[in-house]
């Protein structure tokens, strides 16, 4: 308190702070290490520089998937298969994964083992079913978060029908893949466990079931 008392009396009340404007004031708080007076310093978006891959696929374990949950400013789409399915292992969907990330190279697309993941993981990606992609693009301030919508005319594994999903949640038109330097993308592992995978994912979903029949209840009484 007499710490605080007396830089306030000399920066704001006495002779210095008559000759500092208030850009100088906020410059000596700066200075002096505290914060809470300067308020949040936002980071000057020509410093902000988003990785480029160069249409090729980022592999993340998935310890270090929860980065990308407090992304703000840079572009991203995860792609979560299960690698023990047949067709996840195939090279049919290696070369759509390839097609994708080249064909929106300013998108950082990143593929996950979801037999690496623990059911935090599930509950915090919001995962309720597999496979699935989640997109973050934040130009659209009101839903930076897209989320694959399964359904009898949604294929997860077919490049077109993703393509067409992401281009729809961005507005970004897709390039020329076949042009791409990228290497080619080998097919996911064959050694993982399915049923590990999906009793996660079992575990997620009779969670959150749980936690709103709970919220209910508490409501109605």
């Amino acid at each position: 308190m007499l710490a605080s008392g007396f830089f306030c009396a000399l920066l704001s009340c006495g002779a210095l702070g008559n000759s500092l404007d208030a850009e100088g004031r906020l410059t000596w708080w700066q200075w002096l290490g505290w914060p809470m007076f300067t308020g949040p310093q936002a980071l000057p978006e020509e410093d902000v520089v988003c990785p480029t891959l160069g249409g090729s696929v980022e592999e993340r374990h998935a310890d270090a998937l929860e980065v990308l949950l407090s992304e703000e400013l840079c572009p991203f789409v995860v792609a979560f298969f299960s690698s023990s399915s047949p067709l996840s292992q195939s090279t049919k969907l290696a070369l759509t994964e390839q097609r994708l990330a080249s064909s929106f190279p300013t998108l950082r697309y990143v593929r996950v083992e979801t037999e690496q993941m623990s059911i935090r993981a599930f509950l915090q990606w919001d995962i309720n079913y597999l496979p699935t992609y989640v997109l973050f693009w934040p130009a659209n301030s009101t839903s930076p978060w897209q989320r694959w919508q399964s359904g009898k005319n949604a294929n997860p594994y077919d490049y077109h029908d993703v393509s067409a999903w992401m281009t729809k949640a961005t507005g970004l038109v897709p390039s020329n893949s076949s042009q791409a330097a990228a290497g080619p993308v080998p097919p996911r592992g064959k050694n993982a466990s399915l049923s590990f995978g999906w009793f996660l994912v079992a575990l997620a979903v009779l969670h959150r079931l749980a936690n709103h029949a709970s919220g209910a209840s508490q409501v109605t009484t």
